[in-house]
């Protein structure tokens, strides 16, 4: 596996954000005892926070490259 880098490792932060909010919400961190739905919605949260965290990086990108082309 190879290292992750800036944009991997800010996607991991705002995905560990929120499933350490999920978990909170739950009031329960024994994961042996979460329903499946519980643990379809902290493995929604985890990987919904790496994704939204990748494409808003991605915009930013998107958004800094267009002002220097025009």
């Amino acid at each position: 596996m190879t290292d992750a880098n800036e944009a991997e490792l800010a996607a991991m932060k705002l995905a560990s954000e929120r499933g350490g909010e999920m978990i909170e919400s739950l009031g329960q961190s024994d994961m042996a005892l979460w329903t499946v739905d519980q643990w379809h919605g902290f493995i929604e949260a985890v990987c919904g926070g790496y994704v939204e965290s990748l494409m808003a990086q991605q915009a930013e990108v998107a958004a800094a490259l267009a002002k220097i082309s025009t």
